[in-house]
């Protein structure tokens, strides 16, 4: 599953994989920072980075009071 990333960082002490697609795989150094991408890997390397995910297509929640007509 592909996670938009709009900045990645390697916080680890080594180069850490980066998977973009099938076929690309990035390595990030140590302290790196990668910026808007696609990555497929996330969940594998999530605990040696550091990562600010897209969420531009969730769609925002209201909060607060509604009025209703009945």
């Amino acid at each position: 599953m592909k996670t938009k990333v709009r900045r990645l960082e390697n916080i680890s002490t080594s180069q850490i994989p980066v998977q973009i697609d099938a076929f690309t795989t990035i390595y990030v150094g140590k302290g790196e920072v990668l910026e808007n991408k696609e990555v497929c890997n996330l969940e594998a390397i999530r605990g040696y980075v550091k990562v600010e995910q897209d969420l531009s297509e969730v769609n925002p929640i209201n909060e607060g009071k509604m009025q209703l007509f009945d």
